[in-house]
């Protein structure tokens, strides 16, 4: 298992969004509901959901990337406006941040921990999908590695096409504030 504090913030994307083609393919199966045989007449068991292999894997690997948060808040967050503009408006989730997506993810994996099928609703309402497709979308705009600092993850992002200034700006731009940063 992997410390999530020691991985890129290109390889916990690309961790993420590497699970979009099996999510997207028709047909895909996160997972079933179980409904066990009852033991004894009049004895009703609860059923419960099994992921299957790839959802197991996403959640493993969402922990072992760091994409679950540790020490986070997830139930008091969740209940914010901006958990809830990212869960329900797909256009805020377009442009969630990479802190965003984690503190999503940490929310909706451990929500499953407590909420029976919580994980599986979510795949049912394309929200998990939405959350890949955004990993992809960061993944493929990046152009330098995180650096993992105390106080959050600083990385190098190209400058939207609506921006008015280009990529190689904004690298110079970040390299000048690290040099005033090292020498203060």
């Amino acid at each position: 298992m992997r410390d999530g504090s020691t991985t890129t913030l290109r390889e916990r994307l690309h961790a993420l969004a590497a699970f979009l083609p099996e999510f997207e393919k028709p047909g895909f199966e996160f997972g079933e509901w179980v409904t066990p045989p009852a033991s004894e007449p009049g004895v009703m068991i609860m059923p419960y959901f099994t992921q299957g292999p790839v959802a197991e894997s996403l959640c493993r690997t969402c922990y072992d990337m760091g994409c679950v948060l540790q020490g986070f808040d997830w139930p008091v967050w969740m209940n914010t406006t901006e958990a809830t503009q990212l869960r329900d408006n797909p256009s805020a989730l377009e442009r969630a941040t990479p802190d965003q997506l984690a503190r999503l993810l940490t929310v909706l994996i451990r929500q499953d921990r407590f909420v029976e099928g919580a994980l599986e609703a979510a795949f049912g309402a394309g929200l998990l999908v939405r959350i890949l497709r955004r990993a992809a979308s960061l993944e493929a705009g990046l152009t330098g590695r995180c650096e993992l600092t105390g106080d959050g993850a600083v990385y190098e992002v190209e400058a939207g096409r609506s921006g008015a200034s280009s990529p190689r700006a904004d690298r110079r731009k970040l390299r000048r504030s690290r040099r005033r940063s090292n020498v203060q």
